[in-house]
């Protein structure tokens, strides 16, 4: 399946579910409001809301892979509890240690050009869904993301790219386009994951 082939079965999935979407990413927002309101009143970067917003960050997206690939492989519409998956356990802990990992990685490639750093934040770019299909910990999910990656960076790259007039979209909509875009996105990117582990199963 390539990339607007993808981006077409996106489309036709969300077409009559994007309101399951809704609450989702309405709270999302609210938890994301509620920290930069912390982080004002706490004033500057350095304050709680900071480290909240850094907490619930990888579990948010381990969440969102879940719901994603339930979606495009079973047909389930998500429910506003779903996104609490990431936050179950051991889940959390290694949601967090992943989204540490994946930052640390990438800026320490970055320190020698911005070249490697976008390369390997390509590389890393399917930790989350691996967590979530395979139950995999942060530091296999970084090492299989790289494996099932080799050959595909540059697709993804483009299939990226194809987003930009979206996101534009949602910039000049004040963030209302998200609703639809956000599920949009995330769905094409778990059928990105779906056709490369595919080809490339996990061992």
């Amino acid at each position: 399946m390539n990339r607007k082939q993808m981006k077409k079965e996106a489309r036709k999935l969300l077409k009559g579910n994007v309101g399951y979407f809704i609450p989702i990413i309405l709270l999302i927002m609210a938890a994301s409001g509620f920290c930069a309101a912390i982080q004002a009143i706490c004033g500057g970067t350095n304050s709680n809301g900071g480290l909240l917003s850094f907490l619930i960050a990888g579990p948010v997206v381990v969440s969102f892979a879940f719901i994603m690939l339930a979606f495009i492989d079973k047909k389930t519409n998500p429910a506003p509890k779903d996104i609490l998956i990431g936050f179950h356990g051991k889940n959390a802990f290694e949601a967090i240690l992943a989204f540490v990992r994946y930052l640390a990685f990438t800026f320490l490639w970055s320190l020698l050009f911005f070249i490697p750093g976008v390369i390997k934040s390509l590389s890393y770019s399917q930790m989350f869904f691996l967590m979530a299909d395979k139950d995999l910990s942060a530091k296999d999910a970084q090492a299989k993301s790289m494996e099932i990656m080799e050959g595909h960076k540059w697709e993804y790259f483009v299939l990226q790219l194809s987003f930009i007039p979206w996101l534009l979209l949602c910039l000049v909509t004040f963030g209302i386009a998200t609703i639809y875009v956000g599920p949009y996105i995330y769905t094409a990117q778990a059928m990105f994951y779906r056709n490369i582990a595919g080809k490339k199963a996990t061992k």
